[in-house]
């Protein structure tokens, strides 16, 4: 599905491979290290009130990935604290992690 910034669903497949490879070198490479940090910080506070963000459970991967690709995509920004509850909105209301990213 092409769009005006280009994300594609090759483009998002790339970037979830690239955060596999970061996970397995993450000694290696400081800033994934600590986008990842904050992200699993954040995760767990995401509508704590719900419980779908957290992790075990329904939607923890998925936002995790499409937080994951865009600090990959972005390494200028990063994670950004409060990231997630953008991200857990689009999810709940797209329900893919494509459309979501």
């Amino acid at each position: 599905m092409p769009n005006s910034l280009k994300i594609t669903e090759k483009l998002y497949k790339v970037l979830i491979d690239r955060a596999k490879l970061c996970q397995e070198n993450a000694e290696k490479d400081q800033q994934f290290r600590k986008n990842q940090k904050v992200i699993e910080e954040d995760l767990h506070r995401t509508y704590s009130e719900m419980n779908i963000f957290r992790y075990g459970n329904k939607l923890y991967q998925p936002l995790k990935n499409v937080l994951t690709a865009f600090s990959l995509l972005r390494p200028d920004l990063g994670y950004v604290q409060g990231m997630s509850y953008v991200a857990g909105s689009l999810l709940l209301h797209f329900g893919s992690e494509l459309e979501t990213f």
